[in-house]
């Protein structure tokens, strides 16, 4: 009974989430960026993983830190959105930490184990044979049985 509730609640959320956003947009295609902003924010807090919500609501923020948030949200839920991922780029700052970094600050990135070849090989060798001497022990003493 408590579970047929909730779900009924969540149901009842999707579906008042969805009018929030269509009434947004109604508003929106009207000029009336305040009330669509208002409906698109109240959405985005019962669907905060829809990236149509964030969508929508960037298309009327103002201010570029309001705007770099909602770009962050939409890459977040939807890392494969490149034009958002584009947007985001372009509304970092101009001499930012990763601009002030020269080419002889950067460190290579070495890699966990650096095998010489031949080390690497003779291991692979050493285990071949290790495996190949069982093989013919095992076979012997099955055969001897």
């Amino acid at each position: 009974m408590e579970q047929t509730k909730s779900r009924q609640g969540e149901q009842g959320e999707e579906v008042k989430a969805v009018e929030l956003l269509r009434r947004g947009q109604v508003a929106f295609i009207k000029g009336q960026r305040h009330r669509a902003h208002h409906l698109w924010r109240k959405a985005a807090m019962i669907r905060p993983y829809d990236e149509q919500v964030w969508i929508s609501l960037l298309s009327v923020l103002e201010s570029d830190d309001d705007r770099r948030a909602c770009l962050q949200n939409i890459v977040t839920i939807n890392p494969r959105n490149n034009w958002a991922a584009q947007q985001l780029a372009a509304l970092e700052p101009v001499g930012t930490f990763h601009d002030q970094i020269t080419s002889d600050e950067i460190m290579p990135l070495k890699p966990r184990f650096a095998w010489p070849l031949g080390v690497l090989v003779l291991a692979v060798l050493k285990y071949f044979i290790l495996g190949l001497l069982i093989g013919i022990a095992v076979s012997i003493i099955l055969y001897q049985l």
